[in-house]
């Protein structure tokens, strides 16, 4: 017996892979690539401002691939339908890898132009306070993966949709501390980053040890989701997925800590000035006119010399 090209018999049914497009995945990445390229061309022009980069267009075009990558076909699908630890995957790009580098891509001239317009200003300065930014992100991690809201998510396009919205923009307000570069919003010194960033690593241990620690799987979707692994059981796929949310995304985490702990060091050792140590007060420098004028200047006259 013969299956359609994409279609896999599993234990519990089938796995159905055939191809299909995702067009609202289309629309949101080509909506937020245009805005770049408008930006890049005709914005920068009427502010008379820089172009990108070489660098700030790699940012860009890594942030608008691994968007689009984990959003579309099969990824998406196999996410949804039948492995828990893919969805994590996913996840982990969607908060950690994408919303970083799009940071990281936006011109300096780009980030006051858009923190001009007020209300975005304000909602900025309140969403981006690290404090603020770390609870609600892990906040909202927690709560997407509540099995009720999660099963929502997995039936309906639209609660899936403003499920992955939210937890990317509540991302944004969680890296923006790190990466700003605007006064007047929260910004961080070197060290302050690599706290901020360990504490980020610690918290998501909480909704991980339910997942790792659960004797029965806690979404039914997966549960009776055909096997697209063969003995790859629901409790395993959970497992998994909890080691990708504490473990995966903790040594990611760890690996930007410790490359700003060695540029911290070498900066450190050069005697330059940043973010990470107070300015030595300047020793002055007397010029040569100075000087002539110093040695040019009248002498007083020496005191008496007392005799004895």
């Amino acid at each position: 017996m013969t299956t359609p090209l994409g279609v896999v018999a599993g234990a519990a049914g089938r796995v159905d892979l055939s191809f299909h497009p995702h067009p609202s995945v289309w629309l949101v990445i080509g909506a937020v690539a245009t805005f770049f390229w408008w930006a890049s061309t005709r914005l920068r022009v009427r502010l008379g401002a820089p172009g990108l980069t070489s660098h700030q267009r790699r940012w860009l075009v890594t942030g608008c691939l691994s968007l689009w990558i984990f959003a579309e076909y099969p990824i998406h699908d196999v996410a949804e339908q039948y492995l828990f630890l893919v969805h994590m995957i996913q996840h982990t790009v969607f908060t950690l890898i994408a919303p970083a580098c799009l940071l990281m891509g936006t011109p300096d001239w780009l980030q006051r132009w858009i923190l001009s317009h007020r209300p975005i200003a304000v909602l900025a300065r309140i969403f981006t306070k690290p404090i603020v930014a770390l609870v609600i992100f892990n906040t909202l991690i927690a709560v997407t993966h509540w099995p009720k809201l999660m099963e929502k998510g997995l039936h309906n396009e639209l609660i899936h949709f403003s499920i992955h919205l939210t937890l990317f923009t509540a991302a944004l307000c969680m890296w923006f501390p790190v990466i700003n570069r605007q006064k007047g919003f929260p910004r961080l010194s070197t060290p302050a980053k690599m706290m901020y960033l360990f504490a980020q690593s610690i918290v998501p241990t909480v909704p991980a040890s339910f997942l790792t620690f659960s004797n029965r799987p806690l979404y039914r979707t997966y549960e009776l989701a055909p096997r697209i692994l063969h003995g790859f059981s629901a409790i395993s796929d959970q497992q998994i997925a909890a080691a990708i949310m504490k473990i995966g995304a903790g040594s990611l985490l760890w690996a930007i800590i410790g490359g700003l702990f060695f540029q911290w060091w070498k900066d450190s050792q050069a005697g330059h000035a940043g973010d990470n140590r107070r300015v030595p007060k300047p020793r002055p420098v007397v010029t040569f006119a100075q000087a002539k004028v110093e040695f040019a200047a009248p002498k007083p006259p020496d005191p008496p010399l007392s005799r004895p």
